[in-house]
């Protein structure tokens, strides 16, 4: 497998997580509505009318996807760090500068 495939999976990861944590963060207000408990840290404000279910379903897959790509992040890093990502690399890849 050549260097820059896992260069650009950690990077699709990134922006992943990135974008879906800024979404959910966004509409913070909908998620609070959308899992009204009695024990809510956070309360349901005032919300603009129409188009609430399909906000709150847009919002709920903005979280799965926070925690799915953090999960990626987290498992290509412990495959880093534990060197099985280097084995997966050509050794006869020419970006790779030996003596």
């Amino acid at each position: 497998m050549p260097i820059g495939v896992i260069a650009g999976i950690y990077g699709l990861l990134i922006l992943v997580t990135l974008a879906s944590g800024y979404y959910a963060f966004l509409h913070a207000n909908t998620l609070a509505r959308e899992s009204q408990t009695p024990d809510n840290d956070v309360v349901a404000g005032r919300s603009r009318p129409g188009g609430r279910r399909e906000r709150g379903r847009r919002s709920i897959l903005a979280v799965i996807l926070f925690c799915l790509g953090t999960a990626g992040l987290l498992l290509m890093g412990t495959l880093h760090f534990s060197g099985a990502l280097s084995s997966l690399v050509e050794s006869q890849d020419v970006t790779v500068q030996r003596p």
